[in-house]
């Protein structure tokens, strides 16, 4: 089990190891996984950004060669999601949302009525602490920040297809690199997935 730089890197989550591997049966008794668990404190964990599972690949998978996005592409999405925060925090002290706080917290994560509701549902549900609800407000911003940036660069890539065809009519301006969508119901939902161990705690 190793832990650094705001992630946890947990090789296994249980103490057989086996507890979220679909191909074999955790074997561990609830005093067992107590024990295993109580070697990560609650405050330390909620000084962990994300807790994420990584189960195991089906050999179909492996077989099957790489899909989805590739380096490249991801690159670009995250290289496009800091410059949105870059233009957003210039003047600041903030370079990024993870150095998000106070005020600057409280004006750039601002939440509808919607979005108050889920998040306060799930507050009371996982008996989340102030640090979790606060790193779970920078990593929705973070996911809408993506989110923005895949928009943009779709729209850049859109705007060169259609000035490579004369037949594609008016050139849309990409939306502004500067600002960014609001967080919704889905970013903070995605937000706190990201935080298994919480939710481990029902």
């Amino acid at each position: 089990m190793r832990y650094r730089a705001g992630c946890l890197q947990e090789r296994k989550p249980y103490p057989c190891g086996y507890r979220t591997d679909d191909r074999h049966t955790c074997t561990c008794l609830g005093p067992a996984v107590q024990r295993y668990r109580a070697r990560l404190s609650g405050p330390l964990l909620d000084r962990i950004d994300l807790h994420v599972e990584v189960p195991a690949v089906p050999y179909e998978d492996l077989r099957g060669g790489l899909t989805g996005s590739t380096s490249a592409e991801m690159r670009a999405r995250i290289g496009a999601a800091r410059a949105v925060q870059s233009a957003r925090y210039a003047g600041t002290s903030c370079r990024t949302n993870a150095d998000l706080t106070g005020k600057l917290l409280e004006e750039h994560c601002a939440l509808g009525p919607d979005e108050h509701a889920f998040l306060e549902g799930a507050v009371h549900a996982l008996a989340l602490s102030a640090r979790a609800y606060t790193r779970i407000l920078r990593i929705a911003r973070t996911i809408a920040d993506l989110e923005w940036a895949e928009r943009v660069l779709a729209d850049g890539q859109d705007a060169q297809a259609r000035r490579a065809d004369p037949s594609g009519g008016d050139v849309p301006d990409a939306p502004s690199m500067g600002v960014a969508g609001p967080i919704r119901v889905g970013h903070l939902a995605e937000a706190i997935n990201c935080r298994a161990l919480d939710r481990e705690r029902l």
